[in-house]
């Protein structure tokens, strides 16, 4: 199966623990871009990288969110909508909370 991680960029770690994870599984994995590892070798706006992981989006399977500690900020909330609009299959690491 084909997964996108979606994640916030201060989540490195535990993008790279369920890269290793999902691929032992015998998963292809598709990651967030770490912007500091290509600072030096590109020059993208945040716009570009959402473009670029939207495209991730559009050919996974499936879509992996690492809501870490229950955070979703603003650009994997503007994914998650995105990969939910386009039909694909949303998980959580961890479960999300219920509001009355």
């Amino acid at each position: 199966m084909l997964i996108t991680i979606v994640s916030s960029k201060k989540h490195d770690k535990e993008i790279e623990e369920q890269h290793r994870k999902l691929t032992q599984e015998h998963h292809v994995v598709l990651t967030p871009v770490k912007i500091n590892h290509y600072a030096d070798k590109l020059i993208v706006s945040e716009d570009q990288l959402m473009t670029l992981h939207k495209t991730k989006i559009d050919i996974c399977d499936k879509v992996l969110v690492l809501n870490v500690n229950g955070y979703i900020g603003r650009a994997m909330c503007e994914e998650i909508g995105y990969a939910i609009t386009h039909g694909k299959t949303v998980e959580y690491l961890e479960p999300l909370p219920k509001f009355i």
